[in-house]
């Protein structure tokens, strides 16, 4: 039995393809301590690497959280600054996504009963 000639299918139809690819991914808010994180894990790193010849995930991971529990109130402070102008930047961003969803619904399906 010859197979079947399958060349033109598609696996979405474009004007559902479309529509789904479009909107643009927010990225989720960033907590202080991932700040923190991404600040100091090369030179925690290094220092890990220094007392250690294989590394370990979860005693880095360790290391890091003392780290961070080792930081005054002023140190942290830095960070949270920066995970909540992060979470300001997220709030806006979804606000944002909302309204423009509720704006296309509103085009594609108008209400009855606005005059």
């Amino acid at each position: 039995m010859p197979k079947e000639d399958r060349s033109d299918w598609v696996a979405v139809a474009p004007e559902f393809a479309a529509s789904v690819s479009s909107e643009p991914k927010i990225r989720p808010a960033v907590s202080a301590f991932t700040f923190f994180q991404r600040d100091v894990t090369e030179r925690v790193k290094a220092e890990y690497m220094a007392t250690h010849e294989k590394f370990q995930v979860g005693e880095f991971s360790k290391l890091l959280r003392e780290k961070w529990n080792e930081l005054d109130d002023e140190g942290r402070s830095k960070y949270e600054d920066l995970a909540a102008r992060d979470r300001m930047r997220f709030a806006s961003e979804s606000h944002a996504a909302d309204v423009a969803a509720m704006e296309r619904r509103e085009r594609k399906h108008p209400c009855s009963t606005n005059p």
